[in-house]
């Protein structure tokens, strides 16, 4: 995997996080493929939540938007390549999640993002198939 691709996976990624921030439900389904599959693990919850498709995806991100009364930033960084290859790749990130409500910013959690990606013919060149995120505390 060049250096091309992989800047094309951590923008995508990026889009899916600007996405989420801006309550963009079509930009952020864009970004995922529509068999992937989405793990949340939230320290000190003793189940994992698991969505097996785009729709259910979309049913958490729906549900967690109509839900929030601030605004949020997920920042992204520390990407790191696990694992690359022609069509696939496993990227880990750290996440960052601000949020600014009354004219007050606060950081609400970290945590780590462990995305396989797939290339795929749209705008991007690249689609999350399955996302693991692992929250040091909840949301």
């Amino acid at each position: 995997m060049d250096g091309f691709a992989k800047l094309q996976i951590q923008e995508m990624l990026a889009r899916s996080a600007f996405a989420l921030d801006h309550k963009d439900l079509p930009g952020i389904a864009a970004t995922f493929h529509d068999d992937a599959r989405f793990t949340l693990e939230i320290a000190g919850v003793e189940e994992a939540s698991v969505f097996n498709s785009k729709q259910e995806i979309m049913g958490l991100m729906q549900g967690a938007l109509e839900a929030q009364t601030d605004v949020r930033r997920h920042v992204m960084s520390n990407f790191w390549y696990k694992q690359t290859g022609e069509n696939t790749a496993t990227v880990v990130s750290y996440l960052s999640l601000f949020a600014t409500e009354n004219d007050l910013t606060r950081l609400i959690t970290t945590g780590i993002y462990t995305d396989t990606v797939a290339s795929a013919d749209v705008d991007g060149g690249w689609l999350i198939t399955d996302r693991l995120l692992q929250l040091d505390n909840p949301y």
